[in-house]
């Protein structure tokens, strides 16, 4: 719990580095298409999911999110008996900086760190079943395209590093998605 504390902290520390821009709220929405790796050993899952999130721009620069991502199970022949199927589910928090391009700022590249809870799903066929909890720091950099006043395209890759969670190691996973913002007309 004391993971989550420090996150939140270090996203309100990053508040004041952009002091110098107006900061208008917009809450916003999202969802996400994904598709991720992990490294478990020498197996290598590999995972179809989606995602939400629920943030606030403070500004043209600087945004906070929670999310929680659900995914679809992998299969992969342990021997010729024995099948390992695992899933993931995760919530957690993500402090995102931006740098807007162009004259009209459509555009904009992001980077963004966070934390995030974890709950993989592991089955050991035939019946061997139990859930793995631990946790997660993710770094993600990506890209974000606004189609309209409230509606934006964004493209994010992540980079997990897992710790509690026997088995696995690190994960990336690739998301293309859409964000709703609730902005003042």
């Amino acid at each position: 719990m004391n993971k989550y504390l420090l996150t939140a902290l270090l996203s309100f520390a990053l508040l004041p580095l952009s002091v110098n821009a107006q900061n208008v709220y917009t809450p916003y929405v999202g969802v996400e298409g994904l598709y991720g790796t992990a490294k478990a050993g020498q197996i290598k899952p590999h995972y179809f999911g989606a995602a939400i999130n629920v943030g606030t721009m403070y500004n043209p620069y600087f945004s906070t999110e929670l999310f929680y991502e659900q995914t679809g199970s992998d299969s992969k022949k342990i021997s010729d008996t024995q099948k390992l199927k695992t899933a993931y589910r995760a919530y957690g928090l993500d402090a995102t900086g931006y740098l807007p391009l162009g004259c009209d700022k459509r555009f904009s590249l992001f980077a963004s760190l966070g934390m995030g809870e974890y709950v993989v799903r592991k089955k050991l066929s035939p019946d061997k079943h139990h859930n793995n909890n631990g946790y997660a720091y993710r770094i993600g950099l990506g890209a974000q395209y606004a189609l309209t006043e409230h509606f934006s395209l964004k493209l994010t890759t992540r980079y997990m590093k897992f710790h509690r969670i026997s088995g696995l190691n690190h994960g990336y996973n690739y998301g293309i998605g859409l964000r709703y913002h609730f902005t003042k007309d």
